[in-house]
């Protein structure tokens, strides 16, 4: 998963808690399994723009929601309390773990997915989130199966979002007494 905006000068730039993985690759399901990935933690597919956790990657405590500090971090901001509905393009496994700030995880079922990992797709969430306004936290993590894999490309906001922005750190301002730069997930 990517950031890129005003303050990244054009480039992506990789988020936090991914793993890399740099491996030239048009098809993932078995290269992928060479590669271990600790549980609750998605590897960058840097050839294929994912990022992905294999199957297998999300053990006992992982799927029930307690691995959160692994899970991929987007920052967000809404001017006022909205009722906002996120989508992300995916591909794989058909459930991801969603926390909003501290509140407890939702799963999300994002549809079923064919075996091929690169295969992306867009899926809606399957629960509307009351955003208050200011700053949060949104915390993404797979919940692949022992059998199938889960691709993640990008987080977006598909509807009720109009006064919110996905946020990234960086070093040049727009005039946010923050320095908060506003950006967009690809």
């Amino acid at each position: 998963m990517n950031y890129t905006g005003p303050d990244t000068n054009g480039q992506s730039k990789i988020m936090d808690n991914l793993m890399s993985y740099s491996k030239d690759s048009t098809a993932l399901g078995n290269e992928l399994d060479e590669v271990k990935t600790p549980a609750g933690y998605f590897a960058y597919d840097s050839s294929n723009q994912l990022a992905i956790m294999p199957a297998g990657s999300c053990d006992l405590d992982c799927m029930m929601g307690l691995r959160k500090d692994r899970a991929a971090v987007y920052r967000l901001f809404c001017d006022v309390t909205s009722d906002v509905l996120f989508e992300a393009e995916v591909s794989g496994a058909m459930e991801i773990m969603f926390w909003l700030d501290d509140k407890p995880v939702k799963v999300m079922t994002l549809g079923n997915g064919t075996d091929d990992i690169t295969t992306v797709r867009m899926a809606n969430f399957t629960y509307v989130f009351e955003v208050k306004g200011g700053a949060h936290s949104v915390a993404i993590q797979g919940r692949p199966s022992a059998y199938k894999g889960l691709g993640f490309k990008s987080l977006r906001i598909a509807a009720g979002g109009e006064k919110c922005k996905f946020l990234v750190s960086g070093t040049r301002s727009l005039g946010s007494e923050t320095g908060k730069q506003l950006c967009t997930s690809s």
